[in-house]
């Protein structure tokens, strides 16, 4: 009893200290009425370096509660050494969360939907050729100077066969965990390391596991910030390694 009893307090102290989500921090929730842009670009070369893309992605959301995030996004991708290289918007798509509970631990139930209506790479576009349905959920700790948390992702998508596909549809998961230590919610650096399997159902699914380097800027916390990032993705399909390096910008209004 008197363990319990500690364990409780102590919890107790940590919501006492724990303060909002810097606006970087994927456990950051924006308040009822507020809107919060996005912007993210990155290049992305694998280990053979046949592979170098330039991708831009734009979102905006909208807060309708303290709780319900709503919102819409759209990219653009370079392929740079195709032959002949390609460069055409991605695929936009829309997105949801809720979250369920937002004490000391935060927990979000999300729902996104991606649309294939630009040209897949096979028809000589840059998009991928499938409609997607994803369900998320997320949950974490934000503390006063650390934060921590884990995702998982289950995805259905409808796939075009003429882009490329072997079935009609896949079903894909993903699921990863992300460590964040703060300096006065001004500066993070953290990390998040995470494992992709596709085609779960078939005997010929393939997977790819990731890890990322984070150093989050917040001049304010709970309204601007930037986030930088290297990412390193191990593929077994056709065995190679994905490096990625981006810079991400949220702006809440």
């Amino acid at each position: 009893m008197k363990k319990l009893f500690l364990i409780l307090s102590v919890l107790g102290l940590f919501a006492g200290v724990a303060q909002a989500a810097s606006v970087t921090n994927p456990l950051y929730m924006p308040e009822e009425g507020n809107f919060l842009i996005d912007l993210d670009g990155a290049f992305k070369n694998d280990s053979g370096k046949h592979n170098e893309s330039y991708l831009y992605k734009t979102a905006l959301s909208y807060n309708t509660s303290d709780r319900l995030q709503l919102g819409a996004y759209i990219g653009y991708a370079n392929l740079k050494k195709e032959t002949p290289a390609r460069k055409d918007f991605t695929n936009p798509g829309a997105f949801a969360y809720f979250r369920i509970f937002d004490n000391i631990v935060k927990l979000d139930l999300g729902g996104e939907g991606e649309f294939n209506v630009f040209d897949s790479v096979k028809e000589g576009g840059v998009s991928d050729g499938a409609n997607k349905f994803t369900g998320v959920l997320r949950t974490g700790a934000d503390l006063k100077v650390v934060s921590f948390g884990a995702e998982g992702r289950f995805a259905y998508w409808d796939t075009d066969k003429s882009a490329g596909y072997i079935y009609s549809d896949m079903v894909n998961a993903e699921a990863k965990g992300f460590f964040i230590f703060d300096i006065l919610d001004m500066l993070g650096i953290g990390a998040e390391g995470g494992y992709r399997v596709y085609n779960v159902r078939r005997d010929d699914d393939w997977h790819s596991k990731y890890i990322t380097a984070r150093l989050d800027i917040n001049p304010l916390p709970s309204r601007l910030g930037f986030l930088v990032y290297a990412t390193a993705e191990d593929n077994q399909n056709r065995p190679h390694t994905d490096f990625t390096a981006g810079l991400k910008a949220k702006l809440r209004i």
